[in-house]
């Protein structure tokens, strides 16, 4: 009795753990991303900031901020995407060289995408910056999925629990 006890709840705790982290997406954010004023982007020269900046637009202007050339907010946006097999190498002096993680060419892996963001007042302090990343597919709206996660509305912002 007491051995399917156990189970069971391992059971139940896992499945737990999974429903929390379905969209396996991870934020990281510190400050508040502001919900009134004005905004204008950072100049870009990537031809992937375009699309970037036309998604993270539309969702500051659904939170609350509307679009100006002479903004309260400054918006720099930038993406990443690297392949599951890259690996680091440990700066060294002199010394051989030593993998921190070894690349992975054996087998096909999903790499991970990054989408970031900083918003600064017109004084240059910085009031918002985050970076989302989840596992790469071959989705092309996986990059507004994490747009979305960077502009979503945190937990002891505007009155959130």
């Amino acid at each position: 009795m007491r051995k399917n006890f156990r189970r069971t709840a391992a059971i139940c705790l896992a499945l737990a753990c999974a429903g929390c982290a379905s969209d396996g997406v991870i934020v990281d954010a510190r400050g508040a991303l502001p919900s009134r004023g004005t905004f204008a982007f950072v100049d870009g020269d990537e031809r992937e900031s375009v699309a970037l900046e036309a998604g993270m637009a539309a969702r500051l202007r659904a939170r609350g901020l509307i679009p100006a050339e002479e903004a309260d907010y400054l918006v720099d946006i930038g993406a990443a995407e690297r392949r599951a097999g890259t690996g680091a190498l440990l700066p060294t002096r002199g010394e051989p060289q030593q993998w921190l993680r070894a690349p992975d060419l054996a087998r096909r892996r999903v790499g991970v995408r990054t989408v970031a963001i900083a918003v600064s007042d017109r004084a240059g302090q910085e009031v918002y910056r985050a970076s989302a990343s989840a596992r790469a597919g071959s989705d092309d709206g996986a990059w507004d999925t994490l747009i979305e996660h960077l502009t979503a509305p945190r937990p002891g912002e505007a009155g959130l629990p």
